[in-house]
């Protein structure tokens, strides 16, 4: 045939092609349909927002207690200490006290966090919002309750603030915020994951914010880091030198 001919014919065959191509994709002869299985439950896409925001909350909450040390050995290094410890108030409530001004400090960095997560990547806040408050509160007692403990055991205040940087990376590290969270592991990282309170806080919001926790079903782990919180304070107060 003339190569005209040709290439009229190869561009009508091409048209064909092209329509019932058209025609299959906007009417597929065989329809695929995904569907779970009965009685199985479906799973989420995992929003790694959900564990960067927590897991960093928890680290920036730990990372502070070499503040929280360097700022009571610096009082004690300068002698403004020896007139609190004239005054008549207990001396338990003296580091009390202490904690308190850090306490408020974790509840901004929560706030901060966790609504920079909310606004910018709409992460939830779980449905118990008392929950969340209680979870934020056992979390601010177990690191200004660390950061005494630290100042009870360290003899200057760059020592204190030194190795409060060290822990808190150590902590970080251990308690699941990079890389994997090695509470959910299994064998010994898992275990030794859980023996940090960073682990059990960063679970307790995944648990509010992704498994959408109850109250009664976060207890627990509210105990567990208000646990660290009473024996950390138990030794800051054993250990503390009122001198």
């Amino acid at each position: 045939a003339p190569p005209e001919r040709a290439q009229a014919v190869e561009a009508q065959t091409r048209g064909v092609l092209w329509t019932q191509v058209q025609q299959m994709r906007q009417n597929p002869v065989i329809a695929v349909q995904g569907e779970a299985v009965s009685g199985a439950e479906e799973a989420e896409p995992w929003d790694p927002i959900t564990w960067y925001v927590p897991g960093f909350t928890v680290a920036f909450a730990f990372f502070l207690i070499g503040t929280v040390a360097s700022t009571l050995l610096q009082e004690k290094e300068v002698g403004t200490f020896r007139r609190l410890i004239a005054s008549p108030m207990p001396r338990g409530a003296i580091i009390g006290g202490k904690m308190l001004a850090y306490v408020i400090v974790v509840f901004l960095q929560v706030i901060v966090l966790f609504g920079a997560g909310t606004i910018f990547f709409k992460m939830p806040l779980g449905e118990s919002p008392v929950a969340l408050l209680l979870r934020t509160l056992a979390l601010a007692l177990a690191s200004s309750s660390l950061g005494m403990l630290l100042g009870a055991v360290c003899t200057s205040s760059k020592q204190s603030d030194r190795l409060g940087m060290v822990l808190g990376f150590v902590l970080m590290a251990l308690g699941g915020t990079v890389g994997f969270p090695l509470f959910r592991a299994e064998g010994f990282m898992g275990l030794l994951s859980r023996m940090t309170p960073n682990a059990w806080g960063i679970e307790g919001y995944m648990g509010l914010i992704v498994d959408h926790w109850t109250l009664a079903q976060t207890l627990p782990n509210i105990l567990v880091v208000l646990g660290f919180a009473v024996v950390f304070f138990a030794l800051a107060l054993w250990r503390f030198r009122y001198d």
